[in-house]
């Protein structure tokens, strides 16, 4: 093969990538000519917003996080989880008490403990005690009352104590006296912790709930985009070899959102990096949600995190 018809096959193959990719050119190349307007440049991202004197922001940093409500929505705690140390060997568990004000009252952490919030209560099954923090600020742990010495117990006693409990729990541990594995059975009736020990779980189930969620509302359901920069087209390229290995994602734009979060005492401008906002689609997806108080003190966002970083809770007073 002569070297015209080398180039010509070249030119052809060339040719027939740019019309099969006309679409991905056409987006790449328009990028070059998009700009940010000018009254955006004042946007921060929310780590330097909580740098801002002109804000009243604090930051709680964690790798996950759970969250519930005591007495009403304006007094609130926050459970951080986070595992740190060498091998994430050390887990680490904090809660966080916030009052009506939107002001962080006080804090508890427990190390290498698995800590259950239970209406006012602060739980450990395992351990066998439990703390009244949330409720009136006490942190010293009080042992759950043991039922007959922590004797063996049959299927008929257990039913008659755990009878119209409020809270049972119930997991299997080593038991000391024959060192076998039996259920431990935490629960709460009349104002009292206690536990026993049952060889099955026969006649009862777990009888507990959760506390209440507090409602974090994505971001897009509060707020329309002011603004969203293009920086990075990411289109179906033809051919494609990488589809039957890793999938692919819509064909899609990264870049940057501005929002204006407007509340009846202000408004905060901010940005969000590393947005995707999908072709066909007006609204980039986030990451990040917010809690807002009822009574218009304070709100919390959640950045969401960003891949396997931690993420940060931001709770911002109006």
């Amino acid at each position: 093969m002569n070297k015209k018809m080398v180039l010509k096959v070249l030119v052809t193959i060339l040719l027939l990538f740019a019309v099969l990719n006309i679409v991905n050119i056409f987006e790449t190349v328009n990028l070059l000519f998009t700009h940010t307007p000018a009254k955006f440049e004042r946007y921060q991202n929310l780590r330097h917003l909580a740098t801002n004197k002109n804000f009243d922001i604090q930051t709680i940093e964690t790798k996950s996080f759970s969250s519930g409500k005591i007495k009403d929505e304006s007094h609130i705690w926050i459970a951080q989880r986070k595992d740190e140390g060498a091998n994430d060997k050390l887990h680490s568990e904090v809660f966080y008490k916030i009052n009506e004000d939107g002001i962080l009252i006080d804090s508890l952490r427990f190390i290498n403990e698995f800590i259950e919030p239970i209406d006012d209560y602060l739980i450990n099954i395992e351990k066998g005690f439990y703390c009244t923090w949330l409720k009136d600020g006490d942190a010293s742990r009080k042992p759950f009352n043991l039922i007959q010495n922590g004797a063996l117990l049959t299927t008929e006693e257990i039913k008659n104590y755990i009878k119209n409990a409020e809270h049972l729990f119930y997991d299997y541990v080593l038991y000391s006296e024959t060192q076998k594995h039996l259920l431990k059975v935490v629960f709460y009736k009349d104002r009292k912790w206690s536990e026993l020990y049952a060889e099955s779980n026969e006649g009862f189930n777990k009888t507990y709930k959760y506390s209440a969620q507090l409602n974090f509302e994505a971001l897009n359901n509060l707020v329309d985009v002011s603004f969203f920069k293009k920086k990075e087209w990411n289109g179906h390229t033809t051919p494609n070899f990488s589809y039957n290995v890793n999938g692919l994602m819509p064909p899609h734009w990264r870049g940057v959102s501005y929002y204006d979060l407007k509340f009846k005492n202000g408004i905060i401008l901010f940005k969000e990096q590393n947005s995707v906002l999908y072709k066909g689609s007006k609204v980039p997806k986030t990451k990040i949600s917010i809690y807002t108080n009822p009574n218009g003190k304070y709100i919390i966002i959640n950045d969401g995190g960003f891949g396997d970083k931690d993420f940060t809770l931001y709770l911002i007073r109006l």
